[in-house]
């Protein structure tokens, strides 16, 4: 990770008590971590094309092989079409490569073979370099581009590149047939009036007509040791999309007949991405919500849109029906679809109160009533949770957000409004792992506040035991119950207190922006966060029998002898409800299904958590054991 302004986007602030801090935003951790697909057993025939608007993961492997690369909708801003690929500096493990100053081949994303010896449809016959043969694909290096707060992921270096590699199977190597080196985005733009970058390569070396063709994208870079815990991270980022290979094809060829959403499908709440079921009302249903169109033809084109909503079930239970409008051609203009029925349609529609569970929202656009050559990006599915917690965020991290200080005294908060009075549980939270997990030691307590005219006010939970960074994978949360069931109401504050004045790196979304919620304070003053996003901190709260769970469910668990010596039982609640034991650091050390009785031999002496779960229902209750 760079330590320097701008690549680190570095905000120093001092106050009135001369604690200098800064307020950081890095590059977060992003790979694969999805199933395998199987593999193709027969070569490809052209075209060949993938925009990466169906995979969130592995890239599709009927295309590709290796699982290096990170197919996702979050990375590559304002993409031609949604969804993005995206080569950076972590293995298909999602960890640093462990190099570190000296620039090295990092992510390859390979092809499945395609058969460039003929082609099938329609007629049947041989290929040559007569058949005009071209890869084509959009690139944008990453660091976003814009206002520095603004920006996503890191900017790979002059050091640093983005080749393309051909194979010749009649010898057995790959040769390079494009490159280009680290470079900022708003300088490529000055250059050409475009972000993302349009390349076509032609294919005219006879010895790759043949039925082992492939082609692959591999990335070069480097990484620079850093003093401080949590700041050796994700970077030197590369995003591909709409790579397309086929004939009959010419270097001015960059016109698709193609409709397209761009960004992912937003919540149809106007605050959050999920929410309690029993805080839910239908005024924190959004009015209108924002859709990004493209039209990637040279003429307008006249498109379809509408949006469904269906239950758990499956049943549709709202439609929405935008007519047909044109959308103007953005190569030429640089304009995405105008049009509120389609960019930003109403939304004339609730969800119903008080019900646990979750909604499908899915939005179509079609050229026309058939559709084009493209279908896979003409529609984007959100899945609208009502639960037991609140996001502000849709579960990816784009970056990771802390703060260094040279204060000990370092708090971070997001807000809350519940509807009525509730029960704190717990919180859940994505920490980015970093390299060798130098965050993992950064100790804090969470903490929460409540209102004092739209900031944090008193403190109205402190832990009294130092939690650290727990690390579940890519994008998953980890759970930290409170100590003690916290009643609360209004607007509260919840976050945490860290016990030291390094980064910590808490994911970080950038395609939701609730910077407003998000509050910080070292010394005596709370600020609000400086970055467009959302912090990936979710509260979670018990779940009332009238959302479906029977009070003979809530567990009422008994542990005894308390203290423990040998060991302890768990009794008075139900079979499959589940025990876990967190120790003071927030590590679960036991894991099981009640009732049950714990063995704590070997276990060190000291109070442990007691974290017991309806499997099916989600209700939770704490209970402190000691250990003598």
């Amino acid at each position: 990770m760079r330590l320097r302004p701008g690549i680190l986007l570095i905000l120093l602030l001092i106050y009135g008590t001369q604690c200098i801090s800064q307020e950081l935003l890095v590059p977060a951790v992003c790979s694969s971590d999805a199933i395998l697909q199987v593999k193709s057993d027969s070569p490809l025939q052209l075209p060949f094309f993938d925009d990466f608007s169906k995979t969130n993961g592995t890239p599709d492997q009927t295309r590709w092989s290796g699982s290096q690369a990170f197919a996702n909708y979050g990375y590559g801003p304002l993409p031609p079409t949604v969804g993005v690929l995206t080569l950076d500096a972590l293995n298909e493990e999602g960890i640093l490569y462990a190099n570190l100053t000296e620039p090295f081949s990092a992510d390859t994303l390979t092809s499945q073979v395609v058969r460039l010896d003929s082609v099938v449809e329609p007629i049947p016959c041989a290929l040559s370099a007569a058949d005009s043969l071209y890869l084509s694909f959009y690139y944008l290096p990453g660091g976003s581009y814009g206002p520095y707060h603004g920006r996503i992921g890191d900017m790979p270096e002059v050091g640093d590149s983005l080749v393309v590699e051909f194979y010749n199977a009649n010898d057995g190597r790959w040769y390079k047939v494009w490159g280009i080196g680290g470079i900022d985005p708003d300088t490529l733009n000055a250059r050409t009036g475009n972000y993302w970058q349009y390349v076509m390569i032609p294919i005219v070396a006879a010895d790759y007509f043949n039925g082992s063709f492939r082609f692959r994208f591999r990335n070069v870079c480097s990484l620079d040791a850093s003093t401080t815990p949590g700041l050796i991270a994700n970077s030197d980022q590369w995003h591909i999309d709409c790579v397309s290979l086929d004939r009959n094809r010419s270097i001015g060829d960059k016109y698709d007949r193609d409709i397209a959403f761009v960004n992912p499908a937003p919540s149809l709440l106007k605050d959050y991405c999920a929410m309690p079921a029993r805080q839910y009302r239908s005024s924190d249903m959004a009015s209108t919500i924002g859709l990004t169109i493209a039209n990637r033809y040279s003429s307008p084109v006249a498109s379809h849109y509408s949006f469904s909503v269906y239950d758990s079930e499956g049943a549709d239970v709202y439609d929405y029906d935008g007519g047909f409008e044109n959308v103007p051609p953005y190569p030429e203009s640089h304009e995405y679809q105008q049009s509120s029925y389609h960019a930003r349609p109403s939304v004339s529609f609730a969800y119903p109160e008080g019900t646990r569970g979750t909604y499908r929202v899915v939005h179509v656009v079609k050229e026309g009533v058939a559709g084009d050559n493209y279908p896979d990006n003409d529609t984007v599915v959100f899945t609208q949770v009502f639960d037991d917690y609140y996001a502000y965020d849709d579960g990816t991290a784009e970056n990771g957000y802390g703060l260094t200080s040279t204060s000990s005294n370092v708090f971070l908060a997001c807000a809350y409004n519940l509807h009525e009075p509730d029960t704190l549980l717990g919180v859940r939270l994505y920490f980015n792992r970093t390299r060798e997990g130098q965050n993992s030691t950064m100790g804090f307590r969470m903490a929460v506040w409540n209102d004092n005219g739209g900031r944090p006010g008193t403190l109205i939970y402190l832990d009294e035991q130092i939690r650290f960074p727990q690390f579940g994978g890519l994008n998953i949360y980890c759970t930290y119950p409170l100590e003690r069931a916290l009643p609360v109401s209004g607007r509260i504050y919840v976050g945490f207190q860290q016990e030291n004045n390094d980064y910590i790196n808490i994911g970080f979304d950038r395609n939701n922006n609730h910077n407003d919620r998000i509050f910080y304070r070292i010394g005596s003053e709370w600020q609000h966060c400086s970055f467009a996003g959302s912090m990936m901190l979710r509260p979670y709260f018990s779940v009332p029998a009238s959302l479906g769970i029977s009070a003979t469910k809530v567990p009422q668990a008994e542990l005894y002898p308390n203290p423990a010596h040998e060991g302890f039982y768990v009794s008075g609640i139900g079979e499959g409800q589940t025990i876990e034991v967190l120790d003071r650091m927030g590590r679960r050390i036991y894991n099981g299904i009640g009732p049950a009785y714990v063995n704590t031999d070997g276990w060190t002496a000291g109070i442990y958590l007691v974290v017991i779960r309806d499997k099916e229902q989600g209700q939770l209750t704490t209970k402190k054991i000691t250990k003598r």
